[in-house]
C-alpha cells in the first residue's frame, strides 16, 4: 500500500501552522515515514496537485481564495468524515 500524499496550503495568515510543523522535528521524521509530502511552501520548492490530504491554514479573504479552496477540495481524495 502507497504512503498518503499530503499537502499544505496557506491562505491568508501568517503561516505559523506550517512552522509548528516544521518545529516538531523528530516527531516530523516519524511523520515523514508515514506518509508522502508532495506540497509544503514553507519546507520544499516541491509542488504537486496530486494528494490525498491536504491542510490548509490562513483565512479565505477574497475570491481568487474562494476558486482556490474550491479547487484544493476538489482533489482531495481523503475527506473529512464529519462534514
Amino acid at each position: 500500500m502507497s504512503k498518503p500524499r499530503v499537502a499544505f496550503f496557506s491562505f491568508t495568515g501568517c503561516e505559523g501552522c506550517q512552522l509548528i510543523v516544521i518545529n516538531i522535528e523528530e516527531a516530523l521524521l516519524e511523520l515523514i515515514s508515514l506518509i508522502d509530502i508532495v506540497t509544503f511552501r514553507e519546507a520544499m520548492n516541491k509542488i504537486s496537485d496530486d494528494y490525498d490530504i491536504a491542510f490548509v491554514e490562513g483565512s479565505i479573504s477574497g475570491n481568487s481564495e474562494i476558486e482556490r479552496i474550491k479547487s484544493i477540495r476538489l482533489k482531495v481524495e481523503i475527506q473529512n468524515p464529519n462534514e
